[in-house]
């Protein structure tokens, strides 16, 4: 079977974060199966150890598990230093969370958090390996960001305005990464079977379209990024509801379904 993208380009090693469980574990799963070893980086280290064994003994690669909690710089730091020296060509930038409710009711301290996993430890990391990857005329890098983030999201305004800035971030690197073999993809994630659907209190059957499996939306992206393409959007069908469904629409649409799957008068 023909790899999704090419070792020698995007290899040997692959940092994935936030690799314990969803979209991580699946990009952590299907790069290991096309032999990149594999740095596996959440604050869940005994799940971290069960997929490295697991992919060490499937597919023969091998793995290195950092715990860390990436909202604080400590951790992100100590990362940066147990990975120095390794030849990284490919950064999963993937971690991150939602916390629903209303802003209001939100503490100052679990904000800055939010921007702390969502932007700064993205931004740490891509700055990190970036330099690395250029110097060497080849490499690659997925941010991971989401639909709504570029028109705002009731019920998750914080949440949604930190992917805002990794989308711009990501599309900006783009065109400045290319120059020098380098690819870069922001991967804008729509809805996915993944447990962060059931957190947010999402309900599948009121959806506008039924979530896609992790399998296809990891594919998808890396076939994106084997491309080079600025930006996907994972499921045909959902690339066509963003292009077709207006942003104040989808506002509400959006909103509505997060206020009733969290008990929010709307």
């Amino acid at each position: 079977m023909k790899n999704l993208i090419d070792k020698s380009h995007f290899g040997p090693w692959a940092m994935v974060t936030g690799a314990s469980s969803g979209l991580g574990k699946e990009f952590a799963r299907q790069l290991a199966a096309d032999g990149f070893h594999v740095i596996l980086i959440a604050r869940r280290e005994k799940l971290l150890q069960q997929l490295g064994q697991e992919l060490q003994q499937e597919f023969g690669v091998s793995c290195k598990v950092l715990r860390a909690v990436l909202s604080n710089a400590r951790d992100i730091d100590e990362v940066i230093r147990q990975t120095n020296g390794m030849e990284i060509g490919l950064l999963i930038s993937n971690a991150g969370t939602g916390d629903p409710g209303e802003f209001i009711d939100k503490k100052t301290e679990d904000l800055i958090n939010m921007i702390n996993t969502s932007v700064i430890a993205h931004l740490k990391l891509v700055h990190y390996l970036s330099p690395l990857m250029v110097n060497r005329r080849k490499g690659g890098v997925i941010l991971v960001s989401a639909m709504g983030a570029s028109h705002g999201l009731p019920f998750m305004a914080n949440d949604a305005g930190t992917r805002g800035y990794i989308n711009s971030l990501g599309l900006g690197l783009h065109e400045e990464l290319k120059r020098y073999g380098v690819h870069l993809t922001v991967m804008i994630t729509s809805p996915t079977k993944t447990p962060i659907v059931k957190h947010l209190g999402f309900d599948e059957d009121k959806m506008p379209a039924p979530p896609l499996s992790v399998q296809k939306a990891v594919k998808e992206t890396l076939m994106a990024l084997r491309n080079n393409k600025s930006s996907i959007i994972p499921g045909r069908l959902y690339r066509i509801i963003n292009a077709m469904v207006p942003d104040s629409l989808s506002r509400k649409m959006f909103g509505k379904m997060l206020a009733q799957g969290n008990g929010i008068e709307w």
